[in-house]
């Protein structure tokens, strides 16, 4: 019998299950063969780089050192991060969509590669001489061909990730997906099933088809939460017919996602995890964060726009400030509050348990009275107090959360019979944060 059979702890957003140690916790999903665990757990880089040190191979190696560069780079860093280890692997597919027809030079670098290429007169023949570029260049572990006005990159190597930079946004529309089905849920499924302590989690093939798999799974499997990153260049260009528009069309509640152009592995969906499990739930927002080690942005205001549209984070140079913008999660709920929201359902479950464990290590119980419901809701009052001191709730005076607990009379014989105690509820407001600020000012002359 698992914890949430003991405590039915349910808590719903209104408008107006790991340890308490994992919201702490992020966990890379990530195709190896270092080791054969299933998870392991590090502290820092150093201990990390035991298993996956630094190379200038490309591969699954270097891939897991620099994800875990990237959450661990920041001052403070999170405590610890897990690997979890893929048994599945997919081929991806890279589809660069030419958009170039001003014979202007492209430039991107590919698996390590530069690429450098004259474009046509027509987006066909761009396609042409930049998939015979690539060819010429023997990038490793890919293969290229030509369809239409698109070159079309596939992966070869058993586990390879496409490693992709550099590109104009101008000039390339790149998509990422998979041929192949990709098992990412039984991989997940696995990983949990080995070890559940954590929270947030990121993975090492962020294609279109994959992401969608890791949100689908994060909405279905209680206290999870999906970070990412992609290069879908239509999550900038519309604000329809993109992996963001998909994901908000099942208005996935477990998932941040960040749009950016600069490289297939940026990781700065792994930086976000980072971001989150380093800050107390209910203490911060993602909003403004800066994350070590990934390069701006320069969107521009329709592209910012159609990100927005969809519930996306983008990272960019505000007044000199390097920021994430705007700290949601796809079905446009604030990562920050998701969280509080979790760590508050953990929180009063294991308060919970606690209790009752207490009770029987004293070699009593908690009576079904009057005084024993009281108990309950003063275990869970202290929850709601918790958080309004760490700033999820809202302390305002005429805002405080509060607890509701039947009277002992108003219950049935059919609940007290068989020892549960129903209708136990609780009211709160969330602090929230301000992101946004409009001034109107007056100025009068002299």
């Amino acid at each position: 019998m698992g914890a949430s059979e003991i405590v039915n702890v349910s808590i719903s957003l209104v408008s107006v299950n790991p340890s308490r140690e994992s919201f702490g916790t992020g966990m890379f999903v990530a195709y190896h063969t270092a080791n054969a665990d299933l998870v392991r757990s590090y502290s820092d880089l150093p201990s990390v780089a035991v298993d996956f040190p630094s190379t200038t191979v490309q591969g699954p190696q270097q891939l897991i050192y620099n994800a875990a560069a990237e959450y661990f780079g920041d001052n403070p860093a999170p405590s610890k991060l897990k690997i979890g280890r893929r048994t599945h692997t997919s081929l991806q597919l890279l589809t660069l969509n030419c958009l170039t027809t001003d014979s202007s030079l492209v430039q991107f670098t590919l698996q390590g590669k530069a690429i450098s290429v004259t474009s046509s007169t027509t987006t066909a023949l761009s396609a042409t001489a930049i998939a015979a570029a690539v060819a010429s260049a023997t990038c490793s572990g890919i293969s290229s061909t030509v369809s239409g006005s698109a070159v079309v990159i596939t992966s070869t190597g058993t586990g390879q990730i496409i490693a992709f930079s550099g590109w104009n946004r101008a000039q390339l529309d790149p998509e990422l997906t998979t041929t192949t089905a990709s098992n990412l849920t039984a991989d997940l499924n696995a990983i949990k099933a080995a070890d559940s302590d954590f929270y947030g989690f990121a993975i090492d093939s962020q294609t279109d088809n994959e992401i969608v798999e890791g949100a689908a799974w994060a909405r279905t499997n209680g206290l999870k939460e999906f970070f990412f990153d992609t290069i879908d260049g239509k999550c900038s260009s519309t604000s329809t017919g993109n992996l963001l528009a998909t994901l908000k069309g099942t208005a996935e509640t477990k998932t941040c996602g960040l749009v950016q152009a600069k490289n297939s592995q940026a990781w700065a969906g792994v930086a976000l995890m980072a971001q989150s499990a380093v800050s107390d739930p209910g203490s911060y927002t993602l909003d403004m964060r800066t994350l070590p080690g990934i390069t701006p942005d320069n969107w521009n205001d329709t592209e910012s726009s159609n990100i927005q549209a969809n519930n996306g984070n983008l990272y960019r140079t505000l007044a000199g400030e390097l920021c994430v913008n705007f700290g949601t999660n796809i079905d446009g709920s604030f990562e920050d509050d998701r969280r509080f929201i979790d760590w508050l359902q953990q929180e009063i479950q294991v308060r919970l348990i606690a209790a009752f464990k207490a009770a029987s290590d004293a070699k009593r119980k908690i009576p079904y009275t009057t005084k024993g419901i009281r108990l309950i809701a003063s275990v869970i009052q202290g929850a709601l107090t918790d958080g309004v001191r760490v700033g999820g709730f809202s302390d305002d005076p005429d805002l405080a959360p509060y607890v509701i607990v039947p009277k002992i009379a108003d219950i049935a014989d059919s609940y007290i019979t068989t020892r549960n105690l129903p209708n136990v509820k609780f009211v709160g407001t969330l602090a929230g944060a301000i992101q946004k600020v409009t001034v109107v000012g007056t100025v009068g002359g002299a």
